[in-house]
């Protein structure tokens, strides 16, 4: 998400640098490392982060909150809309045969 948000790609070169070193699960490919895992993530994610970005949060210079911040955004606020959305559509259909 920072690469995509910050530099407008998808390789992890020049990343934050407690991040650089980490070797697990990406993979190089013409010459470039990826992360080994599907976009759709990262795209989601680099919304969020965008937004936080432009609001002055960044993983370098607060790695913790922001990345706790995209996770929430990106994540767990999704997962919950969805719950509510899924139990809104149950309701309906489960009192949609019953006389009121």
């Amino acid at each position: 998400m920072e690469a995509l948000v910050e530099r407008g790609h998808f390789y992890l070169e020049h990343s934050i640098p407690s991040q650089r070193q980490s070797k697990g699960d990406v993979f190089t490919y013409e010459g470039h490392n990826y992360a080994a895992k599907q976009p759709g993530q990262f795209m989601v994610g680099a919304v969020v982060y965008f937004l936080l970005h432009k609001l002055g949060l960044s993983y370098a210079n607060n790695y913790l909150l922001t990345s706790a911040l995209v996770t929430f955004f990106s994540c767990s606020f999704v997962l919950a809309a969805s719950a509510v959305a899924l139990f809104g559509i149950a309701r309906e259909l489960s009192t949609s045969g019953l006389v009121a």
